[in-house]
């Protein structure tokens, strides 16, 4: 495969500036862009850490791409050796020892890296070193660490802390900033939310601060790289529908007086409002009788995308695409990574008109740009990265067609809310990761 003059300079870059990250968004080809890194390096040394979902996808493009001799750890038992080692973060922490002991020297890609971005969570902890147990972590056995993520903030700024904190201390001490509470404090900022009218008040992350502060360390001191988009991709069209939805007095009466965020919060799952708890999913079932039709027509031109939150909107779409005669397939966390891997050839190859995909279930390492250009985000959600990942498996590196994506909306306050909150926190993630 040939790279774009951009994967071969940030390839380069990568190889000769340790623990830099490469923040380039999804669809911007940075699984050949590490590889060629790593090629550069020519180290027998290397450890790719990455969901579940893309192991598959980067021993065959290791193989492919570098002839190199790959070796999956399938298990926290499994034997360590080859070129190249791959697995996920989790099976890494169950052999964390093992590959602590194994490694030194070499290079470690943290494949979709913001998977570690919770300090407390045990994989971060294997990744980063957990004080309390004097355990150092896999990154100081390496001579050079990849940290790789096009959404590198799922939620606020903090997600960013071990990404590019933990490994470039003697930058971060220029201002003060020594410990993820300090980060916390110097980027973000909070406010008391109350979960449960038994439970008291706690204090909670709720917005971003000094964005552009952030925005000149990371990528200017630190150097981390960011490309929008691949050089030559067609035009993405992206727009909002509208779709009636009616909503009973009761539902009404329960959200009159909230702002968008207090509504998000509780259809979301933070608290147990009885009556609002099931809401956004009756809200998407509301919509297919809608959508159907719609996506049908757009399947004549192609295969079609959609993506969902709830399993039971998924469900309901398919039994109705399957009585038009269409060929559905779903895709959610549950599927088999077998089915997931035919799933995405016949796709691919047109041989499914329509595939229902959980947003989160397909948000990684899927590429599914061959034959389909058409995107339809069914049921919204408050985090822009979650969508922005989405519908980068179909506009990525190798779209031929110009892509459309369709956010769809229901006429009700509940998804007013969602997508505002949506919109205020893309607006404030831009000014760090523009």
């Amino acid at each position: 495969m040939k790279l774009t003059k951009e994967q071969v300079e940030d390839a380069i870059k990568m190889a000769s500036t340790p623990d830099l990250p490469n923040f380039s968004k999804a669809g911007t080809g940075k699984t050949h862009t590490a590889l060629r890194a790593i090629e550069i390096m020519d180290t027998k040394q290397n450890l790719i850490l990455c969901p579940k979902i893309a192991v598959a996808w980067w021993e065959e493009q290791a193989r492919e791409f570098l002839g190199a001799e790959t070796n999956v750890l399938t298990s926290g038992d499994s034997k360590i050796g080859g070129d190249i080692t791959i697995t996920t973060f989790d099976i890494a922490r169950n052999a964390r020892s093992r590959i602590y002991e194994t490694f030194k020297g070499g290079t470690l890609t943290l494949d979709e890296s913001h998977y570690v971005r919770n300090p407390e969570a045990k994989r971060t902890q294997a990744v980063f070193g957990n004080l309390a147990d004097g355990f150092g972590g896999f990154v100081e056995k390496f001579d050079t660490v990849w940290p790789m993520s096009g959404t590198p903030i799922e939620a606020y700024a903090n997600d960013m802390w071990t990404q590019v904190g933990t490994l470039h201390p003697e930058i971060w001490d220029k201002y003060g900033i020594q410990t993820y509470e300090q980060f916390c404090t110097a980027f973000t900022y909070k406010t008391k939310k109350q979960f449960h009218p038994q439970m008291q008040p706690v204090w909670k992350i709720s917005g971003n601060t000094n964005e552009g502060l952030l925005h000149r360390i990371v990528y200017e001191e630190i150097g981390a790289i960011r490309r929008q988009t691949a050089k030559g991709l067609p035009r993405l069209r992206m727009r909002k529908l509208h779709v009636p939805v009616r909503l009973t007095r009761e539902v009404r009466s329960a959200m009159a007086g909230l702002s968008a965020e207090e509504i998000v919060k509780k259809i979301t799952g933070d608290n147990e409002d009885e009556i609002l708890a099931k809401i956004w999913k009756i809200i998407g079932l509301a919509k297919v009788p809608e959508l159907v039709p719609y996506c049908g027509d757009l399947s004549k031109e192609g295969p079609v995308l959609i993506g969902c939150w709830h399993k039971d909107v998924m469900k309901a779409y398919k039994a109705e695409f399957v009585k038009m005669g269409k060929v559905v397939e779903i895709v959610d966390g549950s599927t088999p990574d077998k089915k997931r891997d035919k799933i995405r050839l016949d796709f691919n190859a047109g041989r499914i008109d329509i595939l229902l995909g959980q947003m989160r279930a397909m948000g990684v390492s899927w590429n599914i740009q061959e034959s389909c250009s058409y995107v339809v985000i069914a049921e919204t959600y408050p985090a822009p990265s979650i969508i922005e990942q989405f519908y980068k498996r179909v506009y990525r590196f190798g779209q031929k067609k110009e892509v459309n994506v369709d956010i769809v909306l229901s006429t009700t306050p509940v998804d007013e809310a969602l997508d505002a909150v949506r919109m205020r926190k893309e607006a404030s993630d831009a000014k760090i990761n523009k």
